[in-house]
């Protein structure tokens, strides 16, 4: 008999408990755990605030085990004899748009006392657990591999310590990790190329591509976030700031996810092709969809199931 998990809790307490998990709008940078992905589109479709993450408080709750795996994982390793800080640490990148956040850094890890390590933390479920166990981080999880070597290529470190605990039944599995420097360089023409391209880049061919977040905009059938990191007068600059080129200032970040009626749309994150604009006021796409901002001035009928366009004032 199978039961509906959906409904089997009802109750108004639990219902109104569910408030604290309400996502931030908040504008973020790009981050380590970012730039691990397989598809630079998605990477770059996501800082860009193209589509708003949607997550369920129980995902939001699930996200949130890690963070609360860290002080016992911490003082496991003290107890060990490790020494642990820089658990606050924060680690600029490229233009300050890059920005990552590992669990610590050890001194005293028993296998290379001398060697300072990046410490990062994970959890699992069984099935995950058990392929890390037999194929090791950078196979059987590249994402997180490569979110420690952009950390090490960052900070000057040569070793990660990486923990993930199994949270079906708490083993704990521990690897140490050398820094790749390739893979290092990799990361790092990326995130540069993601931060200064002023467009999306291009789809993928894989089988992930049917669970990804973003597959409704790369098909065409979910409509873009219409923001400031959307518009074409938007771009980012030295220093964490993002430059409007229609206001000539720098955005604050309260606003960079309203976007204002001067708003234009980059071209590529629609599947259509433009094949008329004034680049300031409007963009015609082949699929007879219009993309107009308030500027805008035609003595044409326009038809409000082809247009696409934004009205919200700073």
């Amino acid at each position: 008999m199978s039961i509906d998990l959906t409904d089997a809790f009802v109750s108004e307490t639990l219902v109104a408990m569910q408030d604290h998990w309400k996502q931030s709008n908040w504008i973020r940078n790009l981050g380590a755990s970012n730039i691990g992905e397989d598809c630079p589109r998605k990477i770059w479709l996501t800082w860009r605030y193209a589509k708003m993450p949607d997550f369920p408080p129980r995902i939001l709750r699930l996200f949130d085990r890690g963070h609360r795996e860290e002080p016992t994982l911490v003082a496991e390793l003290k107890s060990a004899g490790v020494n642990v800080y820089g658990e606050q640490e924060d680690i600029i990148g490229y233009k300050k748009h890059f920005m990552a956040h590992p669990d610590g850094r050890a001194m005293g890890i028993l296998e290379a006392p001398k060697t300072e390590h990046l410490l990062e933390f994970k959890t699992a479920s069984d099935a995950k657990f058990i392929e890390m166990v037999g194929k090791g981080c950078k196979a059987a999880n590249p994402g997180y591999y490569r979110q420690m070597q952009i950390q090490m290529h960052l900070t000057g470190l040569t070793r990660a310590f990486f923990l993930m605990v199994n949270k079906n039944d708490d083993h704990i599995y521990a690897e140490r990790i050398p820094y790749d420097k390739a893979e290092g360089e990799r990361l790092q023409e990326l995130i540069e190329f993601i931060i200064d391209t002023s467009k999306p880049p291009e789809k993928c061919e894989s089988y992930k591509c049917n669970w990804c977040a973003m597959k409704g905009l790369c098909e065409g059938t979910d409509t873009p976030e219409l923001n400031c990191r959307t518009c074409v007068f938007s771009e980012p600059v030295t220093g964490g700031h993002w430059h409007c080129s229609k206001h000539d200032d720098n955005i604050p970040k309260e606003f960079q996810l309203k976007g204002c009626d001067k708003h234009l749309l980059i071209p590529g994150i629609i599947e259509a092709h433009p094949i008329d604009t004034d680049e300031k006021t409007f963009i015609e796409y082949d699929n007879g969809l219009l993309n107009f901002n308030a500027e805008y001035v035609t003595t044409d009928k326009v038809n409000p199931e082809h247009t696409l366009t934004w009205g919200v004032p700073f």
